[in-house]
């Protein structure tokens, strides 16, 4: 999207064209000959449907400095804060694509130096009353958080795997008796004898 953006002959079926050269052979890419101005991309949840018209204008960032001081002068603090201060850019500003590319990158950065922990919550039927349970609803759920694609993928044999020294270090408090730190393996096969494995 950001090359038909920057790009002064870009054109939003032009960047269809390309997207369905470079995907036509993709199991997730979809493109049917009756769809002029669209494509499709086979998410985990479903099938989703993409329209291209006003794909490059949206991936342009229009918002002229301007605005957002204007809107950073407000004397409301909601409006002041709504937008960025501008930035001092060389050359062509980023398109909408590569600013999200690049928020996401970062995103990633964070959440990898960390060791993020999630629950999931499945809601057992949509009555909300006691010992009430809908299959369907509920799969649904599983299907669209991803919990069903994580079992199918571990069931293929891709389970997750840490290193023997961090699973020693995180629960070497669960070993019976005192144990060698310097030994990882050992460490691993007296939590899992303490555990009953």
């Amino acid at each position: 999207v950001s090359t038909q953006s920057t790009w002064g002959k870009g054109s939003d079926l032009g960047f269809l064209e390309k997207i369905s050269s470079q995907h036509k052979d993709h199991p997730s890419f979809e493109k049917k000959t009756l769809w002029k101005s669209s494509f499709a991309i086979k998410h985990y949840a479903g099938v989703v449907k993409y329209e291209v018209e006003n794909f490059l204008t949206k991936n342009k960032d229009m918002l002229k400095d301007q605005f957002k001081i204007l809107f950073r002068s407000s004397k409301c603090p909601l409006t002041a804060c709504l937008l960025p201060e501008p930035v001092d850019r060389k050359g062509k500003p980023p398109t909408v694509s590569a600013i999200f590319v690049a928020q996401i990158g970062a995103l990633m950065d964070l959440i990898n130096s960390t060791n993020p922990h999630w629950i999931r919550c499945i809601k057992p039927h949509p009555a909300k009353k006691p010992k009430m349970f809908h299959g369907f609803s509920s799969m649904g759920q599983m299907v669209s958080s991803g919990i069903i694609e994580t079992v199918r993928i571990r069931m293929m044999g891709f389970p997750v795997r840490p290193k023997h020294s961090a699973f020693s270090e995180r629960f070497c408090i669960l070993a019976k008796g005192a144990v060698d730190m310097q030994n990882p393996e050992a460490v691993c096969r007296s939590i899992l004898e303490a555990c009953g494995y």
